[in-house]
């Protein structure tokens, strides 16, 4: 994709400086939107510049916080190698962002934007390129419909083109992930009704009677029939609210009272149609995310308020300039929730899902400034766009919900997504109304004389530009050959890894790291091979060799960006330097500091600090990895019964998580320790009965269920049964539960009871083993408990 728009920018430059003086046709609005694109670039290459530390300390005064040498980093800052040489220039420290790497890859990235945009606002007819934008992307849409719908109900969401693994199964169509279709599909959607309504405006008022007979018509009809099917299919929330806001809002400022008539009747039309395809392959709309748009309280336990505060908890540091590209993930790390529900173990999020906040974060005020000007010509012209032509109204429909929508999600990072709405805002900045704007716009530019001087000047800027323009490209393509080819050696390296071919997988990572010093991923990448690669060699001259490469590359990943954790924990584990366990601690101490929410990381951490801090600080690292999981609860109580009693262990040991300390309980159950399970087992109906007291979230079900089993280990048959009971009026098909409440009706001898119950679990699982048993059990016991007997 990016040698295409090179190739045109190319051919646009040539045209440029032996072609006929190109014409400007965005008016001043395509120039406040290429001062914003230009501003946003701006910011990103000042953060690769040096600066004296006097205005960093100014502008950025978080840098030297996060710079400063913490454990293992002060003794090995004056170490040189040769990878770290290549990459000092990138080290920060001396710039106002700490991931110089990312910030260059985003100015790559928005100036290959800019001169998109820029390119397409000197088209010398701006109306006919939107008509062929328009049927293109009614045709490109369509088939993306219709592809994303066979592949969703072919295969998985977990599956790209049905062979390709995605990550957490949330992709949809060719797209990683499902929030990510609507937004390329939006801008179809919006061109797609342009179309239409073009359409249908030549009919006139017949527009009812030549509607089906118009080939043409009809087809875009069947198109925006797919289109919106695939929108609800791919179950986006955002993408289809955005839609219909969009749709709404544009129709509104566009149509008179006939017009919403019209738009009314095509309307039902459309959603009934829409209604009977998604019948006809299945989609149930109660099983989907969709469902959630008719509640909103459930709203309140969506983890974008997290990202949010994520984003926001930078700024204070890096208020003007951010704190640089490709920071955003690590700032949602540092973040320490304190949610049982949002762990570095279920969720991982590497932008804020609001693409203002990601620029606030990662740019700053500045920045968000630049993309506030955009932003803001853009609704600028969606409101004088949506009253002119059909094709503009489209267009007005396309930007409006891509609009809407970053405001919960980043779909614009997406290089096809942020290309076609870069053509499209310039291509809507570029239609005029006015008799007088026309007429400008088709004379043509020679008819127009300008003074010698002034024509010579106009040329040599236009020359200036069109060589600034080729030397960019040519620059830029150097740029992604070099990330393209280092990612050709991550994927051949991951390959020798799993042929069993550590020495070549290792190579083939330092290959691509070499090709990229800038880039912080690689640098971590080379770490993580050298780690795995030593579980798999027996000779110890490679392991002392691979331990090298750990120390040095970790060094240069903490150098390139701060921020990073993993280095820390590396430098702890295999540092050369070190000279006892108190060394190590600080280490990871300081990776707990960037990654708080890492129960593993706290775990560990705890262990070595009972030894060389106390039990104190032990206990409190202990007590946050209970906090986001009980994965380590056993070792930790096996090391803290010998140092702490029964009510330490539950005042200080254990969070106020009523998960946790169940989990508690029955480990104590398993050891015999009555005393503290009881103890356990009370603490957990305490923080049951009253949920404010708790951040763990629990649905009424698993609430009196989790009250029944601590019933049952106190000995309260009664109050046991009655909280199962009220767990099965929640959740009256829970298998699992019926079954318990059988067993516990048949130790209290309510024999009828425990019948009706099991009858109901084999209702529900025929095949339910321990229902069969019980089913046995009851007919003996029932039996020998006759008269007859």
């Amino acid at each position: 994709m990016f040698c295409g728009l090179a190739c045109a920018l190319l051919v646009f430059s040539v045209w440029l400086m032996f072609g006929a003086r190109p014409g400007w046709r965005a008016g001043w609005s395509g120039r406040l939107v290429l001062v914003g694109m230009l501003g946003l670039a701006a910011v990103a290459g000042l953060h690769l510049i040096p600066l004296p530390e006097w205005a960093i300390a100014q502008l950025a005064p978080g840098v030297s916080t996060w710079t400063a040498d913490h454990g293992s980093a002060a003794s090995l800052s004056g170490q040189h190698t040769l990878a770290a040489d290549a990459a000092s220039a990138w080290f920060a420290g001396s710039k106002l962002g700490l991931n110089a790497g990312g910030s260059f890859q985003f100015l790559i990235r928005y100036l290959a934007a800019a001169c998109l945009f820029g390119m397409v606002c000197c088209f010398q007819s701006p109306e006919r390129s939107l008509r062929r934008l328009s049927i293109t992307a009614v045709i490109v849409a369509s088939a993306l419909a219709v592809f994303g719908i066979a592949q969703h109900f072919g295969s998985h969401d977990g599956l790209a083109y049905w062979t390709y693994e995605i990550p957490g199964g949330l992709g949809f169509g060719p797209f990683v992930n499902r929030n990510h279709f609507p937004f390329f599909m939006n801008l179809g959607l919006g061109l797609t009704l342009g179309l239409l309504m073009e359409r249908l405006e030549k009919m006139g008022r017949h527009w009812h009677r030549l509607l089906l007979a118009d080939g043409v018509a009809t087809w875009l009809l069947v198109a925006l029939i797919f289109i919106i099917a695939s929108l609800i299919v791919c179950v986006s929330r955002g993408g289809v609210l955005s839609a219909v806001v969009a749709i709404t809002v544009v129709l509104l400022l566009r149509l008179s009272v006939g017009g919403v008539k019209r738009w009314l009747v095509l309307g039902v039309a459309v959603a009934a149609a829409t209604t009977l395809l998604l019948l006809w392959v299945g989609f149930d709309f109660y099983e989907s995310r969709l469902n959630m748009l008719a509640d909103s309280d459930r709203y309140s336990s969506d983890g974008r308020w997290i990202l949010w505060k994520a984003a926001l908890s930078s700024v204070p540091e890096f208020p003007w300039f951010g704190s640089g590209g490709e920071t955003y993930r690590y700032w949602e790390t540092i973040q320490m929730t304190g949610d049982p529900q949002w762990t570095s173990e279920t969720n991982k999020s590497i932008r804020a899902d609001n693409e203002f906040l990601d620029v606030l974060n990662e740019y700053g005020i500045v920045g968000l400034l630049s993309l506030v000007l955009m932003a803001g010509v853009v609704v600028y012209q969606i409101a004088i766009g949506a009253r002119r032509s059909a094709l503009s109204a489209g267009a007005c429909i396309g930007l409006l919900a891509v609009l809407l929508h970053s405001l919960v999600d980043f779909g614009l990072r997406v290089p096809a997504t942020g290309m076609f709405a870069v053509i499209v805002t310039a291509l809507l900045c570029c239609q005029r109304v006015g008799s007088r704007e026309r007429r400008r716009q088709t004379q043509p530019a020679k008819d127009r004389p300008m003074p010698a001087f002034a024509n010579a000047v106009a040329r040599l800027g236009v020359n200036v530009t069109a060589l600034t323009v080729i030397g960019f490209t040519f620059f830029a393509l150097y740029t992604k050959r070099r990330y393209h080819l280092a990612e050709r050696f991550s994927i051949a390296a991951v390959e020798r890894m799993d042929q069993s071919m550590p020495k070549q997988s290792l190579e083939n990572m330092v290959s691509a790291a070499k090709l990229t010093p800038e880039d912080i991923t690689r640098q971590l990448q080379v770490a993580k091979a050298s780690q795995l690669a030593m579980d798999r060699l027996d000779s110890p001259a490679a392991k002392e060799v691979l331990v090298d490469l750990i120390n040095e590359h970790s060094i240069i990943a903490m150098k390139l960006c701060p921020l990073a954790w993993e280095p820390s924990v590396w430098l702890a584990n295999y540092g050369r330097h070190q000279t006892n366990d108190q060394e190590r601690l600080d280490d990871l101490r300081w990776a707990r500091t960037l990654h708080p929410g890492d129960p593993n990381l706290a775990f560990l951490t705890g262990k070595l600090a009972l030894d060389q801090a106390g039990v104190s600080e032990a206990v409190e690292h202990w007590n946050e990895s209970l906090t986001y999981s009980t994965k380590y609860l056993h070792g930790i109580l096996s090391v803290a019964e010998t140092v702490l009693s029964h009510d330490e262990i539950i005042e200080r040991l254990l969070p106020a998580d009523p998960v946790v300390t169940l989990e508690a309980t029955l480990a104590f159950d398993r050891k015999n320790d009555s005393d503290a399970r009881d103890q356990c087992a009370r603490r957990t109906l305490e923080l049951l009965a009253t949920p404010s007291a708790t951040k763990r979230r629990l649905e009424e079900g698993t609430l009196h269920e989790m009250q029944s089993r601590c019933y049952g280990i106190l000995g309260k048959s009664d109050e046991a049964i009655h909280s199962l009971r009220l767990a099965l009026n929640h959740d009256p098909t829970k298998v699992v539960w019926r079954i318990r409440l059988a067993q516990r009706l048949l130790e209290s001898r309510q024999l009828d009871e425990a019948i009706r119950e099991v009858r109901i679990v084999l209702t529900l699982d025929p095949n339910a083993r321990e229902a069969l048993e019980l089913q046995k059990q009851l007919s003996v016991l029932r039996a020998s408990s006759s008269p007859s007997g």
